[in-house]
């Protein structure tokens, strides 16, 4: 996943939009699973994936579902 109109979050300085700047905007999947991010290790599950979750260590993140 990469995120979209990062520089209108930061206005395009330092630092990444990690976290709660997401606030509780979200990725609807349509069923639940369970993913798993190849950079950092995070483990998210559900039908909808909080965004402030996933990019909460890093503005990007590689999910694996399984």
């Amino acid at each position: 996943m990469v995120p979209r109109l990062t520089h209108s979050v930061t206005g395009g300085h330092p630092p990444w939009p990690l976290g709660e700047v997401r606030g509780e905007q979200a990725l609807a999947l349509g069923e639940a699973g369970s993913w798993t991010d190849l950079f950092t290790g995070a483990r998210h599950t559900g039908d909808r994936l909080r965004l402030a979750d996933v990019f909460a260590r890093l503005p990007v993140a590689l999910l694996w579902c399984g």
